[in-house]
């Protein structure tokens, strides 16, 4: 009875010294696998500051205005370029512009867009506002 007591502990020890020899190593492999991962992280942490140093340089407003002298043609705003709402001409609606073969007109070789289905239309007709319907456009 002694001899088999003895042997199941003999085996449950050898179960037990096997079972902490792999976690240990599991243990220095996930440790190692940690510094490999934080030493990536820190890399990245200053490859971010390099960049936001550059993008920082990069967008100086001298800089910006410079480029924008060379590369663009832009004018100053003139006042007749403004305009009020009321001023604009009247939408384009599908009914009154749709051809029969289904080719929609076009103003000056640019396409005039199609309206939105009546269902996907915010409901201000009826009174009510956007904000009020939740709807959004």
């Amino acid at each position: 009875m002694i001899r088999v007591s003895l042997v199941i502990w003999l085996i449950v020890a050898a179960a037990v010294a096997v079972g902490l020899y792999q976690v240990k190593y599991e243990v220095q492999r996930l440790e190692e696998e940690l510094g490999v991962v934080q030493s990536n992280i820190q890399e990245n942490r200053e490859a971010l500051h390099v960049l936001e140093a550059e993008w920082s340089y990069l967008n100086r407003p001298a800089r910006l205005s410079r480029l924008a002298k060379e590369h663009l043609d832009l004018q100053p705003l003139q006042p007749k370029q403004v305009a009020h709402v009321q001023q604009l001409p009247p939408r384009i609606t599908e009914p009154e512009n749709a051809r029969a073969d289904g080719e929609w007109p076009s103003l000056d070789g640019v396409p005039v867009p199609r309206r939105r289905p009546w269902s996907l239309q915010p409901q201000i007709a009826s009174g009510a506002t956007l904000a009020s319907t939740g709807d959004r456009p």
